[in-house]
């Protein structure tokens, strides 16, 4: 069985066949999300008063991928990162892609640098250790992020050649070490174009599921099937009665050139909060044009509640009437839900009128 010796940070592996392997610290390696729990709880707050419970769960589900990547990557760097000194090679492998090695007889000098990547220096500092041939050109390159300076100066006298430390800017480090950085820093503005396109994508991602949860996307039903507003209620339009079955104690509330449309709907309160009374949230409608005014209990059929408010978890059946110009032709009937913020969310149903129905003209 192969002996190791293990450097005092943790960093590097020392095999008795002479192979020494660098990795990265696992406590070098900073668990940055720890400082997002602030802004996080802000964010939660402000999706919780404008979207409620399912901007909540957006926010939660978006930041939970965020999170599982972040911690994919900081364990692909402790797992899969190495940098490996065998008596013939060095070979060199990032925590994403694959492995690469030159020949140790190749290698001439060692450069062990301190690349300042933010706008100015140890805002952002990431060392790297570049391999340099008798020409002074980098033929390989790693990043020791997570790695100990004494344990980098080991590794480079382990080599038994010239080293040397330097510290280079962003522009600097791109000129004199072509191909030591990642993607990502050499192609910054790409980078950030990218990012951006992904969180616009999340977020649109996010609210085509809310809209979808809230029947945007259902299309609408025909007349006696069950459409649903997600935790809001269960809608049920059993008839639409042209003209209303209802017996008229004023006959001067249908007026000259109006008739009356009844709407029997059923509805089951699946929130948690009461919903409005059915006169304000059901609508019938022709192609360009829509009427609500609800003429009242004195239009109610006999053994139907006409208008009353619907408490959590109850169902209610209600008889709607609304007066509409005798030249229209109602093709739908729609329901309502007004949140305390935002616009209304609504479903509609498909009314198959009788191509006798339809007036000749308008």
């Amino acid at each position: 069985m192969t002996q190791q010796t293990q450097g005092q940070d943790r960093s590097w592996i020392m095999e008795s066949d002479g192979i020494l392997t660098l990795r990265p610290d696992p406590h070098r390696l900073h668990v940055f999300f720890r400082w997002a729990a602030l802004p996080l709880a802000l964010l939660l707050s402000i999706r919780l008063l404008v979207l409620g419970w399912i901007g909540v769960l957006i926010v939660v589900v978006t930041v939970g991928i965020c999170l599982a990547v972040a911690l994919s990557v900081r364990r692909l760097r402790i797992r899969h990162a190495f940098v490996r000194l065998t008596p013939t090679t060095v070979i060199a492998r990032p925590w994403y892609g694959r492995a690469r090695s030159v020949l140790r007889s190749e290698i001439s000098q060692v450069a062990l640098v301190t690349a300042q990547l933010g706008k100015s220096a140890g805002e952002y500092d990431v060392d790297y250790m570049v391999f340099l041939d008798g020409d002074g050109r980098g033929i390989l390159s790693a990043s020791c992020k997570g790695i100990s300076k004494a344990d980098q100066q080991a590794f480079a006298a382990a080599l038994h050649v010239d080293a040397r430390s330097e510290s280079l800017g962003l522009r600097e480090m791109r000129r004199q070490y072509p191909g030591a950085l990642s993607w990502y820093w050499n192609h910054q503005y790409l980078a950030a174009l990218a990012i951006v396109f992904g969180i616009i994508v999340a977020v649109v991602t996010g609210l085509l599921w809310l809209a979808a949860l809230n029947g945007a996307f259902q299309g609408p039903g025909r007349v006696g099937q069950t459409r649903s507003l997600s935790n809001v209620a269960d809608v049920t339009v059993l008839a639409v009665d042209d003209p209303a079955k209802v017996t008229v104690s004023d006959p001067s509330i249908v007026e000259p050139g109006t008739r009356l449309v009844g709407v029997d709907i059923r509805i089951h309160n699946t929130g948690g909060k009461t919903l409005e009374r059915p006169a304000n949230t059901v609508r019938v409608m022709d192609s360009d044009a829509s009427w609500d005014q609800t003429l009242g209990t004195a239009m109610s059929p006999p053994g139907v509640v006409t208008d009353v408010e619907i408490p959590p978890g109850k169902t209610v059946t209600v008889y709607v009437v609304t007066r509409v110009p005798v030249v229209a032709r109602v093709v739908k009937v729609e329901y309502s839900y007004y949140p305390s913020r935002g616009g209304p969310e609504t479903i509609d149903w498909i009314v198959a009128v009788p191509p006798a129905a339809a007036p000749a003209s308008r």
